[in-house]
């Protein structure tokens, strides 16, 4: 087995605020898929990413804010077991941020 790592990536709308309830569904599905991945051996961990954060830059200034690729931002990541980057491929289209839009890329992990 080897491992990927799964960057989880959605449009920010920063005006969007999730009721109570949607929050709820939204972890339940996480739950559910992250469960089932760790049920088979192929879960490693994973973090989901808070709101705030800075970016530094190579000639030490700085942004206070997040980070966007366009409209996209680098919601968390996970790292699971997968025989090749293919199976990798497949767990991933089990994955949450596809319903809302978002998307996975999916990276092979070299030990260090």
């Amino acid at each position: 087995m080897k491992q990927f790592k799964l960057f989880f990536r959605y449009d920010f709308n920063p005006n969007y605020q999730p009721t109570a309830e949607e929050i709820e569904v939204e972890s339940q599905k996480w739950g559910q898929w992250i469960g089932s991945l760790a049920q088979n051996g192929q879960f490693v961990g994973t973090n989901q990413l808070g709101y705030t954060g800075k970016l530094l830059k190579s000639d030490g200034s700085f942004v206070d804010s997040l980070h966007l690729s366009g409209s996209e931002v680098l919601a968390g990541d996970m790292v699971i077991n997968a025989q090749d980057i293919e199976e990798a491929l497949q767990l991933a289209k089990g994955s949450p941020i596809l319903e809302i839009g978002g998307n996975v890329e999916i990276r092979d992990v070299i030990p260090m």
